[in-house]
């Protein structure tokens, strides 16, 4: 029989150990997914690394159409002066996209606002595909963004009917957004900095419908736009994941 004292003293032990083996090295485990790299083979892409210019690193170097929009030897900067203000600085800042496909699609855009942006209960735009159709809608207010998405009905990202977690950014630092969907499957993909991605399921009988054939950093349903700067923009006509965005960023070094 064991005494109460030699009891505790084994109890103790065990957990000492239990401690000891669980931790392994003794630094903090993060929770990680391992994506697989998605085939690029056949992908088409633009990436604009805004270093001194709006042009592309694609062959055809699409190049941004702007006014009043500055540029440094890495970013593009925007006063978040909406074009139609009737303001001698009004800004005007957007990108064709020749061929418009959009079941299938990849985004990557590293962004910071300017320090106080956005206020509160004012939603300000990242990225808007469509001037007067518009289809697509990241937008932010204060710390949180949203994706609002626009066809045959109009869905946002986050959704309350869904278990999503909120898309939380970094004040006064760059933040990287990649999202990307696949309408055959109807899939979006979203993840934010170096949080875990999220796969949504969308409903089976969404379709895109009217959308305008240019990107844009401003909102012209509410008079927006961007304040602050943006890294780089990608974008892709395939679905892809972070991991696979994150290699044709790398290959293009801008990381």
């Amino acid at each position: 029989m064991y005494t109460l004292a030699a009891m505790k003293k084994m109890i103790l032990l065990y957990f000492f150990i239990l401690m000891v083996t669980s931790c392994g090295t003794g630094k903090i485990i993060k929770e990680t997914i391992d994506e697989p790299l998605i085939s690029l083979k056949g992908a088409k892409y633009d990436l604009w690394n805004f270093s001194n210019n709006g042009k592309s690193e694609s062959i055809e170097k699409s190049e941004w159409e702007t006014r009043n929009i500055m540029f440094t030897d890495s970013t593009l900067l925007s006063d978040g002066i909406y074009e139609n203000s009737g303001r001698f600085t009004s800004e005007k800042a957007f990108i064709f996209d020749k061929e418009n496909k959009l079941n299938k699609k990849s985004i990557a855009i590293r962004f910071r606002f300017k320090k106080g942006y956005p206020k509160k209960e004012n939603y300000l735009p990242i990225l808007v595909k469509g001037q007067y159709y518009r289809c697509l809608k990241v937008i932010a207010s204060e710390n949180e963004i949203k994706i609002s998405v626009n066809g045959n009905f109009l869905f946002t990202i986050p959704n309350e009917d869904i278990n999503t977690k909120k898309l939380k950014f970094n004040s006064n630092k760059f933040n990287i957004l990649y999202l990307s969907w696949n309408i055959d499957d109807h899939l979006f993909y979203v993840a934010l900095n170096n949080d875990n991605p999220q796969k949504i399921s969308i409903p089976k009988d969404f379709k895109w419908e009217k959308c305008g054939k240019n990107w844009t950093i401003q909102d012209y349903s509410n008079g927006t736009a961007f304040k602050g700067e943006l890294d780089y923009l990608l974008l892709v006509n395939e679905f892809l994941n972070r991991k696979s965005m994150i290699k044709i960023i790398k290959e293009n070094n801008k990381l």
